[in-house]
């Protein structure tokens, strides 16, 4: 008779499958300005945390535009200064006309002519503080776009995908 001896051992079982492996949680980081990169942090397989500097973009466009806006801002803020004189003349010389025409001593054309001096300075005023409203808006998004320079994980992981080089361009519009 055959004698066959049984020893405890492993059994494994290999299936073949085709398949897409992918991450549970994965996404794409993009940029919001366009610019070229001017240093990469990570590289294929780094393990990096949300909020890390991953990348920067060559900030010198948009801080040009950032300074330049604040030039602007600090002009029309010079010249409300100088129209709010004019405005306080304005007041004055009506304020004087208006008295000396009680007793005839000036002209209705006098009279007249300092009133629209007033509402003339006031509307100058009026319109250099929106043109100071919008650059100030401008400067906002403008020192937006300068932070958006910088690029930070969107959230913790692994590196899986690098296929941007230091010194490439990338365009906001289409990453």
């Amino acid at each position: 008779a055959d004698i066959t001896i049984i020893t405890a051992g492993n059994l494994e079982q290999v299936v073949t499958a085709h398949g897409k492996l992918q991450p549970k949680e994965y996404v794409d980081v993009g940029v919001q300005v366009s610019g070229q990169i001017k240093k990469l942090y990570v590289h294929l397989g780094d393990e990096v945390k949300k909020g890390d500097l991953i990348a920067e973009i060559d900030p010198q466009v948009y801080l040009s535009k950032v300074e330049g806006d604040r030039a602007r801002v600090k002009t029309l803020q010079a010249q409300i200064v100088q129209q709010e004189a004019q405005v306080k003349l304005a007041q004055l010389q009506f304020a004087r006309n208006e008295k000396l025409l009680k007793t005839n001593a000036v002209s209705q054309d006098t009279y007249d002519s300092a009133k629209t001096s007033l509402q003339v300075a006031k509307a100058q005023k009026d319109a250099l503080e929106a043109q100071l409203e919008e650059e100030q808006s401008t400067l906002q998004g403008d020192q937006a776009n300068l932070g958006y320079a910088k690029i930070y994980a969107p959230m913790s992981g692994t590196v899986v995908v690098a296929d941007i080089k230091e010194g490439q361009t990338v365009n906001a519009v289409q990453s």
